[in-house]
């Protein structure tokens, strides 16, 4: 997944924007890479193929959005009991980055598509998709890496300036890179983890404003308590 951040730098603008009507793009992507300077591989080329089909497959033709495949929704899984079953016991019932539990109706769980759908699409057997709470996808949106985001190097830029520093005070986005970032507790020794527990958002730097470096994760049970460290 390390090449995420980069994926439209390794797709030749012929494969999405002039997409030849006839043939495979594949000999446009190895030439592409290959002017990039990446080493030849045929997995590559296939996966760069993939995110190119289903990103011609997604986009919206002569204006009429109804023209395009439809991007799946929580109802439409729902709508596939088993695989419904299986992905909501493999999270634990629970949201995949804060871990809040759906079964007590605190948030409406949503389907989320790990890829963005304009490139991962919805793939048989569902392995692009995971549940979150609407809070949780809502702050995810598309990014594909916290490193593309200002609030990952310290950068906030609002009126949440103008607040006393406090774990509400970050950013919803914010909020949710914190919580993919460290993915667990950060008390020592605890294995809480979204499988298993509700976690927050809580200050590290009791002095400092509510950037990324100043935050830290703690599940319920040390959400109050003295932090630990890492």
């Amino acid at each position: 997944m390390s090449f995420l951040p980069q994926v439209f730098g390794l797709i030749p603008v012929n494969a999405i924007i002039e997409r030849p009507p006839y043939g495979s793009v594949k000999p446009l992507i190895a030439e592409h890479l290959a002017s990039l300077g990446v080493p030849r591989s045929e997995l590559l080329v296939n996966i760069v193929k993939d995110l190119c089909d289903n990103f011609d497959r997604t986009r919206i033709r002569d204006g009429d959005p109804r023209l395009r495949v439809r991007k799946s929704s929580i109802a439409d899984l729902r709508q596939a009991p088993d695989l419904y079953r299986k992905l909501r016991t493999s999270q634990g019932a629970r949201c995949r980055v804060c871990g809040t539990e759906f079964s007590e109706g605190k948030k409406e769980e949503t389907l989320d598509h790990v890829i963005p759908w304009r490139l991962g699409g919805d793939p048989p057997g569902g392995w692009n998709w995971q549940l979150l709470c609407r809070r949780c996808n809502s702050a995810k949106d598309t990014i594909f890496s916290a490193f593309a985001t200002p609030e990952y190097v310290n950068w906030i830029y609002s009126d949440l300036m103008l607040r006393a520093p406090s774990a509400d005070s970050v950013s919803e986005r914010g909020r949710y890179l914190v919580l993919k970032h460290y993915g667990r507790c950060q008390t020592r020794d605890c294995t809480a983890s979204p499988s298993n527990s509700e976690l927050w958002v809580v200050r590290s730097v009791p002095s400092g404003l509510p950037v990324f470096d100043h935050l830290t994760v703690a599940c319920d049970r040390h959400r109050t308590g003295p932090w630990s460290g890492h």
